[in-house]
């Protein structure tokens, strides 16, 4: 346990020596990724429009109570939608009225459709760079969808409930600033604190008296002192004069 402890010292020990470098590589990583985040990558923008599935009535005017067997039929016939929303059929119309600005295959990657909370209502998200096209998509979509499905299901139970809007200030989907920075941070201080510690793991010279009683097991009896270079050029200068002197 005490050798676990004093590894774990050490460790520390020595991430706090070398913090000087695990500081500038973790904020090097830090700014790229956000400066790559703001200037790289291209944002992305969700539009999102909300189609309520109503149980069809031969009589719309006739105000009927829903029974428990209508709202279960309603739901299920909402993945059937789903699948008709993203089908060629549709989407080729929406290409249409969109001018060509985009193809089937476009749409067909931008789109998402899937129902909210198992209740009667299909959203219908998009995804694009310009958010006034992203709720341009998603508003032709819905209203096309509307009118088709009466020409395929034979049935009129299908109602914008939330058409899509723009914001005056959009703010998009991704990327997320703060995540990318978030991760960026962390990678910046694991592979930092790697290369130090890996620096001193492959670095076999001896820094300290501790260091060589570690290593041979024995207690340094006595130690030579550093002498600095200026010290040995006054030792060599005061030689030089006392043997002139004496001469």
């Amino acid at each position: 346990m005490k050798a676990e402890e004093m590894e774990f010292k050490d460790v520390l020990k020595i991430l706090m020596k070398r913090f000087w470098i695990i500081a500038i590589v973790t904020i090097v990583i830090t700014l790229s990724s956000a400066a790559y985040t703001l200037y790289m990558i291209t944002p992305i923008y969700e539009a999102q429009t909300d189609l309520l599935v109503n149980h069809s009535s031969a009589d719309s005017s006739v105000t009927t109570v829903r029974t428990s067997e209508e709202i279960d039929s309603s739901i299920k016939v909402i993945d059937t939608y789903r699948i008709v929303i993203k089908s060629p059929r549709i989407l080729d119309l929406v290409v249409q009225k969109l001018d060509g600005t985009y193809t089937t295959d476009d749409l067909m990657n931008k789109v998402k459709v899937s129902p909210i909370d198992k209740s009667q209502v299909i959203s219908i998200v998009v995804n694009d760079p310009k958010e006034a096209n992203a709720v341009k998509i998603s508003n032709a979509l819905a209203t096309t969808f509307q009118e088709e499905i009466v020409k395929i299901m034979k049935v009129d139970n299908v109602q914008v409930l939330a058409p899509a809007k723009s914001s005056a200030n959009p703010v998009p989907v991704s990327p997320s600033l703060t995540m990318n920075v978030a991760i960026a941070m962390l990678l910046g201080i694991v592979v930092s604190a790697g290369i130090v510690l890996a620096y001193e793991a492959f670095d076999t010279r001896f820094k300290t008296v501790q260091d060589i009683e570690n290593l041979l097991g024995v207690a340094v009896l006595g130690k030579v002192p550093r002498i600095e270079k200026s010290t040995i050029k006054k030792g060599e200068r005061l030689f030089e004069s006392q043997t002139s002197v004496s001469v």
